[in-house]
């Protein structure tokens, strides 16, 4: 049956917690970078208020056998913080 995941269990990397609990290995990941507003929901403590231009992005990552595995969304502020990417194996 399904059981309840608490946030401590996920840890810092959420790849490693695909591969350790899920056994999903992410091979590839397509990042899109641009601006959009902010969503409607935000909300202290994020910087942003609803409707502000922010920096953002969408992420689909893809599992060994080609299928898709997350897709995400992020908004940030610029003025705050910079976008970084790493993935390595």
């Amino acid at each position: 049956g399904l059981r309840t995941l608490r946030a401590e269990e996920i840890g810092d990397s959420m790849y490693l917690f695909y591969q350790q609990r899920l056994a999903r290995w992410i091979s590839r990941v397509e990042d899109h970078v641009s601006a959009a507003p902010a969503p409607d929901w935000a909300a202290p403590p994020c910087a942003l208020a609803p409707g502000a231009c922010a920096g953002y992005i969408e992420r689909i990552s893809m599992d060994s056998a080609d299928g898709v595995a997350e897709f995400s969304r992020t908004w940030f502020d610029p003025a705050v913080c910079r976008y970084s990417s790493r993935m390595s194996q």
